[in-house]
């Protein structure tokens, strides 16, 4: 019995496992703030056994670098804006439908919904986990012409959106000329006249620099900004159930921090714009809502006419 106690304590530690996590976003975002809180969660629950290693910045690639890499296994982790990955599984793609969200209050109902899971579950036959959203705020318009307060303020304007076909028939029915282009493009695009302007969360309005090149912010409140915290199904699927769970844990542990976070942020980050100089103004959001009617139900019957019912019900 000794032998066996004196050999049962001398067993070596499970070794440690490194993570890969990769976004395109700067230092200084919403996308970097949650690497750093899952970072924390799981290190500190699995005592240091599970070490992530956070590459921000584009390091590993744009948001479908990330997701290829994820599909092939050649990476762990990655935080990615959900419309890129419409292309890879579509129901996601419900989350972009325009004036689908009323408010922050609508967001937080669909998080805690009971068919939130299957939506997340939505991207699995594409090789890839979203074990979370991210919320990251109400996507508006900037531009150097003028204000935009009705969507006859959009006439003839280019401006830029997500690669998407959901961004680009909505700013085609508001009246705009929509330009579609990776984001690694559009400041200088934006510097050189190329473009009137964008559409984008207020955070990363600013985390962005884009007061350096644009005059006007416009509460349009489009569309709600989605990240999620993804995994490469290849590689998740290969892990002990323990790291599983504690991963998918500590992941909505992080979207339930963040929400908060991200929510009171929002406003202080309008004020820091105005400090910057920006001249910021609501909208007429009826007439928006009006315009953009029959292009919300296409688009919702386009991917997921089942989802789009559920999520709006929420508000009800």
């Amino acid at each position: 019995m000794a032998l066996t106690f004196f050999a049962a304590s001398i067993q070596p530690a499970a070794a440690e496992k490194v993570l890969k996590l990769g976004h395109m976003m700067p230092l200084v975002s919403v996308e970097q703030s949650c690497a750093l809180k899952f970072k924390e969660l799981v290190e500190t629950r699995s005592n240091g056994r599970l070490k992530i290693e956070i590459y921000p910045a584009g390091q590993l690639g744009r948001d479908k670098d990330i997701l290829e890499a994820l599909q092939f296994g050649t990476l762990d982790l990655g935080v990615i804006t959900t419309s890129p990955q419409t292309n890879f599984a579509k129901e996601i793609g419900v989350l972009d439908v325009p004036y689908l969200f009323r408010d922050w209050d609508h967001v937080g109902k669909l998080m805690h919904a009971d068919f939130y899971d299957s939506l997340l579950s939505s991207t699995e036959k594409a090789m890839f986990y979203n074990f979370c959203l991210l919320p990251r705020g109400f996507r508006n318009v900037t531009n150097n012409t003028r204000p935009i307060v009705e969507p006859s303020d959009l006439n003839g304007l280019k401006i830029r959106v997500i690669e998407s076909p959901v961004f680009v028939d909505t700013f085609k029915a508001l009246g705009a000329s929509p330009q579609a282009m990776s984001w690694g493009e559009v400041f200088t695009a934006l510097q050189q006249g190329a473009i009137d302007g964008q559409e984008n969360a207020m955070i990363t309005i600013y985390d962005e620099h884009v007061y350096e090149v644009q005059k006007y912010v416009s509460n349009t409140r489009h569309i709600f900004a989605f990240a999620s915290l993804c995994g490469s199904k290849m590689l998740f699927d290969g892990y002990p159930k323990e790291d599983q769970d504690l991963i998918r844990q500590a992941a909505k542990d992080t979207a339930e921090s963040m929400m908060g976070v991200v929510r009171a942020d929002v406003k202080k980050v309008e004020d820091k714009l105005v400090a910057k100089g920006m001249l910021v103004n609501d909208v007429n959001a009826d007439a928006f809502r009006s315009v953009i009617k029959p292009v919300q139900e296409k688009i919702a019957k386009d991917y997921s006419e089942d989802f789009f019912n559920k999520i709006k019900a929420l508000a009800e």
